[in-house]
């Protein structure tokens, strides 16, 4: 099996969606291995629609989640637009 090191052509996002198959078994695998996870990351890579609820859930199982606010860059609109993401 590949750890998210070995393969640097494919994104670790990649590599967890060929590993994991359940979406919330994704987004706190990527969670745990240190991976900011943001709702687009979620819905693209993990198939979760809903990445707030599937947050709260790891949440009250215990798990250590916070919410950050990165800057991205919008191509279509030229802007910069700040957007939450997850990390553990």
């Amino acid at each position: 099996t590949l750890s998210l090191h070995d393969a640097l052509p494919i994104s670790p996002y990649q590599l967890i969606a060929r590993e994991v198959k359940a979406p919330r078994q994704r987004l706190k695998y990527a969670l745990e291995t240190g991976l900011q996870v943001s709702a687009l990351d979620g819905l693209f890579w993990f198939g979760s629609q809903r990445i707030a609820a599937d947050i709260l859930r790891l949440r009250k199982y215990g798990m250590r989640i916070a919410t950050a606010s990165v800057d991205v860059y919008d191509n279509i609109t030229g802007t910069t637009r700040h957007i939450p993401v997850y990390y553990s």
